[in-house]
């Protein structure tokens, strides 16, 4: 299952960062470094990894690395709503993530595309160019859609959605 978008957006955390070229003996050191600069939340309260790009770099180049964080607390609270009903959890992703490897991986798209996933109360731009990624949240949804059509047209919200829907 994925966490939802709203949970991410507040108890998560990606970044794209650069890093000297590097032995690979040395990159965890030095990813880890990064991290507890670059992550807001303290090290010990999070659960974080990170992906280098894997691309070809020219001698001395500095490597791009994703780095990737969600808080403790947020998976335990979205953990106990499963383990009250009784179920187990297998596996566990951050939504934009998820939706990342299902391009990628899935319809593994050959020129550099644009995947947009709006939500109800999040939108994510994700933007693949073979093994380069960008992950950027954007700050409307598909609530605000159905908000300004109830405001424009003076609507109740279940109303304003269903113009938006078949529209």
């Amino acid at each position: 299952t994925a966490i939802d978008n709203h949970t991410a957006t507040r108890n998560t955390f990606s970044r794209f960062i650069k890093v000297p070229a590097f032995d690979q003996k040395k990159v965890k050191d030095m990813v880890r470094y990064e991290a507890s600069q670059q992550i807001p939340f303290p090290l010990d309260e999070v659960i974080w990894d990170y992906h280098v790009i894997n691309r070809e770099y020219l001698p001395g180049e500095e490597r791009e690395v994703g780095l990737f964080a969600v808080r403790k607390e947020a998976i335990d609270d979205y953990l106990l709503e499963f383990t009250q009903e009784g179920l187990s959890v297998e596996m566990l992703s951050i939504g934009y993530l998820g939706l990342l490897n299902f391009v990628k991986y899935d319809i593994n798209p050959q020129e550099p595309s644009i995947v947009l996933d709006i939500g109800a109360t999040h939108t994510d731009l994700i933007l693949v160019d073979g093994e380069r990624f960008w992950i950027r949240p954007l700050p409307h949804s598909g609530n605000d859609v159905s908000k300004a059509i109830m405001a424009k047209f003076r609507l109740a919200f279940p109303d304003a959605e269903k113009l938006k829907i078949e529209t």
